[in-house]
C-alpha cells in the first residue's frame, strides 16, 4: 500500500512516494525512501521493500534490464515499479512486464487512483513537474489511507 507518483515535462522530470510501511490494518513509517535517482533517471517502487532492496541495489536505470534482473532474482508477491525520464514513464509490474505509457505522468502503488487523476488535469494544465507531483501526492494523501507522509520527491 503506497503512491508513487512520476511526471515528466520534458525539460524537467520527478518522481515521488510515501512513507508507508504496512502490515495487516498497521503501518510503520519507513526510514528509506521509496524513490532514489539512478544517473539521470528516477525510480520508485510500491508493494514490497524486498523488491526496492534488489532494485535500488542493482544501480540499474534502463528499465528492461532492471526487469530482466528482478526476473533473474526469482522476486515473487505484488509490487510495481515507476521509472520516469526525460522523455518517459515506464511502469515495471509484478508479472515482469515493461510498460512505457502514452502520458507523460503515471503512478503507482493502492493510491494509484487518485494519483492519476489528480496528475491528468494537472498535466492538462502543463504545470511545472515538481508541483505536479507534490500535489498529486498531498491530494492522495488527502483522500487515501494508502499514502502516509511525509512524501519525498526528487527532481531532476
Amino acid at each position: 500500500m503506497t503512491v508513487i507518483a512520476g511526471y515528466t515535462d520534458g525539460k524537467t522530470w520527478s518522481i515521488g512516494g510515501d512513507s508507508g510501511a504496512y502490515e495487516d490494518h498497521l503501518y510503520s513509517l519507513s526510514a528509506e525512501p521509496k524513490v532514489w535517482k539512478v544517473g539521470d533517471t528516477l525510480i520508485g517502487v510500491s508493494g514490497s521493500f524486498r523488491v526496492m532492496e534488489i532494485a535500488r541495489k542493482s544501480g540499474l536505470a534502463d528499465p528492461y534490464a532492471l526487469r530482466n534482473h528482478l526476473l533473474e532474482a526469482q522476486i515473487g508477491g505484488d509490487w510495481n515499479i515507476l521509472v520516469v525520464t526525460r522523455k518517459s514513464i515506464y511502469e515495471i509490474s509484478d508479472d515482469f512486464s515493461v510498460l512505457k505509457v502514452k502520458e507523460n505522468y503515471g503512478s503507482v502503488g493502492m493510491g494509484n487512483a487518485i494519483a492519476m487523476g489528480a496528475l491528468a488535469l494537472l498535466a492538462e494544465d502543463k504545470k511545472d513537474s515538481a508541483i505536479a507531483v507534490k500535489s498529486a501526492l498531498r491530494v492522495t494523501g488527502k483522500h487515501s489511507t494508502f499514502a502516509v507522509p511525509p512524501f519525498t520527491v526528487l527532481t531532476l
